[in-house]
């Protein structure tokens, strides 16, 4: 926070000053728009420039020198290109058809933006285990979210209906995104049958990873597509309805903006750190949708320019779909997020059915928790008599033939260096390294 405050801070102020300029030209709402489209698309840049590109070639240091010194050219270019102001900004005309609270929408944003990262860290632990838990990986785990989000920015600069008041269309888009996460959910449990499909179609030469990064992308893109589209659509709506309430552009999208940006940090720590050990993943993400459609529901409800009948209806149209999630929505098969797609051995059918089966065939789960830095899981094989330990879906340590490495780790620096006294483990594993080492005289 101290290294970082001030220019979070300074980036932070960039959009609303940005509205003020846009308003003139476009309009606030489809301004706004425009500008939360562009900045995404930005941010999907940056994310692969600086995972791909910038940081190996460049190093941290380099990076991050590269970027300050974009910062001062756009700086630079924006005083220059400035022109002086004709006069105060006008204020912002009201919605006068617009029937919801704005304190409500305002609340809804600052919870919107808690949801938003709690789903984003349940997306990123249940890709984790598909993709694998690497810088490359969450790259593109990165583009996607903010890909989608900026998506549905344009569709409100491009698309927005005029007859249907700003905060009326927020409701739809927070029941929209609650809604999106129900419907994939039976698909969330084969992603790693679904990956591991990409990858029998990919060679595994080096001319053709480029393909299979750029198959990860596309995986990560459509799987949140639906409700990132949702999500990014929202910000823009509740920007203008906010802008609205204090007559000045500036100040209704700054508030917008501090809002879900406070619900940002909210959700980033509880999501991650609380809900998601709590919980795991499946109940995490059902929380999302839950808190996505009450937020919809109490929109749509306080909306006094709809008819009763029709309030009534889009409530009952929520709760059923949450409901019939609950009672029909069922839990994931935990062999197949436990296995994930590092160890498909043995699996020749293309269906998800044989691909199941054969995962049965050899292996049981024992122990499954999705915890607070990883998703831990515990397999045995029993025809093998073997039994191993899966991080994120990947095997960490076994009795089988990692028994020889995890043995001779602990004992081969002892037989270099005799009598020592200090050694260091780096990561724990199954402990069996440890230990070995611990039957040395070793004090520290």
């Amino acid at each position: 926070a101290v290294l970082l405050a001030l220019a979070a801070t300074l980036m932070g102020g960039t959009l609303p000053a940005l509205s003020r300029a846009m308003d003139a030209e476009r309009g606030l709402e489809r301004g706004v728009a425009t500008l939360g489209a562009c900045n995404n698309a930005g941010g999907a840049v940056g994310a692969l420039a600086a995972g791909f590109v910038l940081l190996p070639r460049l190093g941290l240091t380099g990076a991050s020198h590269f970027w300050a010194g974009v910062g001062v050219l756009i700086a630079a270019a924006a005083a220059s290109a400035a022109k002086p102001a004709d006069g105060p900004t006008p204020p912002v005309p009201d919605e006068t058809s617009d029937p919801v609270p704005v304190p409500l929408v305002l609340v809804a944003v600052f919870v919107t933006g808690i949801v938003t990262l709690t789903a984003e860290a349940a997306w990123v632990r249940l890709l984790a285990v598909v993709l694998g838990a690497s810088t490359y990986s969450f790259t593109v785990m990165v583009v996607g979210f903010v890909g989608g989000m900026g998506l549905g920015s344009w569709a409100v600069a491009v698309l927005r209906p005029k007859a249907v008041p700003a905060a009326r269309l927020y409701a739809w888009a927070q029941l929209g995104a609650g809604l999106s996460v129900l419907a994939a959910w039976p698909l969330y449990e084969r992603l790693p049958w679904l990956f591991w499909r990409m990858n029998t179609a990919i060679p595994r030469t080096p001319d053709a990873y480029p393909w299979f990064e750029a198959g990860k992308l596309a995986f990560c893109f459509l799987l949140t597509l639906p409700p990132t589209f949702f999500l990014g659509a929202a910000f823009p709506l509740a920007a203008r309805t906010a802008a609205a309430r204090w007559g000045k552009v500036g100040a209704g999208v700054g508030a917008a903006a501090a809002l879900a940006a406070l619900g940002n940090v909210v959700g980033a720590l509880l999501g991650g750190r609380v809900l998601l050990p709590a919980w795991g993943v499946q109940g995490l993400l059902t929380a999302t949708a839950g808190v996505s459609l009450t937020l919809g529901t109490v929109l749509c409800l306080a909306d006094a320019g709809q008819s009763f009948r029709r309030r009534t209806a889009t409530a009952a149209l929520a709760t059923l779909a949450l409901g019939a999630h609950f009672i029909w929505g069922g839990s994931w098969d935990r062999l197949i997020l436990a296995v994930g797609t590092h160890r498909y051995e043995g699996v020749t059918g293309l269906s998800f059915a044989s691909y199941l089966e054969a995962l049965r065939e050899k292996r049981v789960v024992l122990y499954q928790r999705d915890d607070a830095e990883a998703s831990v899981s515990v397999l045995e094989m029993p025809e093998a008599k073997l039994r191993a330990l899966m991080i994120n879906g990947k095997a960490d340590a076994s009795t089988g033939v990692d028994m020889g490495t995890q043995v001779l780790l602990g004992q081969l620096p002892f037989a270099l260096v005799p009598g020592a006294k200090r050694a260091l483990l780096v990561g724990l594993g199954s402990g069996v390294t440890l230990g070995h080492a611990g039957r040395h005289p070793v004090e520290t």
